[in-house]
């Protein structure tokens, strides 16, 4: 963090930018700015012999979090979050518990196992605040859940109900 004093206090200065470096600073060409050179026209496409871009590979995205299903803190929380979404889906959810209502009972799984962590180190204080927080994302998600399969279309009860005779003996009432 780039600072100095003044008049026996430390003032902080914002860093420069990588895109307005001061005079005798030399640029660092990276293997990105020889990707961008390779590209055709308007950003698009690899021509035919390029070499900086495949070189790549998967250091453009090198350190930048990512949502990925199925990370929680550990695999308690991924267990706790599987049996909720199974729990969900045959409550509320009519057999579904959808990506939505997933994404809510992650949090409320993670912070219930960060909950347990903080009560074990005896911050009773964060233990509280969030066991309400996970409270409170689990009533959501079954809220949403509900709301979710009322909105799901439903199949007729009966699809070959239409192509029977009316006398047929196999004719079953869909119950209403």
């Amino acid at each position: 963090m780039p600072s100095h004093r003044s008049h026996d206090r430390d003032v902080y200065l914002e860093p420069e930018r990588h895109d307005e470096l001061s005079a005798g600073v030399p640029g660092d060409p990276s293997e990105q700015q020889q990707a961008r050179k390779e590209r055709k026209a308007g950003g698009r496409g690899i021509p035919p012999g390029a070499t900086a871009i495949p070189r790549l590979g998967g250091k453009a995205h090198k350190g930048k979090p990512k949502l990925v299903r199925g990370k929680a803190l550990t695999k308690a929380g991924s267990a706790l979050h599987r049996a909720l979404c199974a729990e969900t889906a045959s409550t509320e959810g009519g057999g579904v518990c959808d990506r939505r209502a997933s994404l809510m009972l992650r949090w409320a799984a993670d912070k219930t196992e960060m909950a347990e962590r903080a009560k074990a180190a005896g911050d009773l204080e964060s233990f509280r605040r969030l066991t309400e927080s996970a409270r409170m994302d689990l009533l959501y998600a079954r809220e949403h859940a509900a709301k979710a399969a009322q909105a799901r279309p439903r199949a007729p009860a009966d699809p070959l109900g239409r192509w029977r005779l009316p006398g047929d003996a196999t004719t079953t009432k869909a119950p209403a």
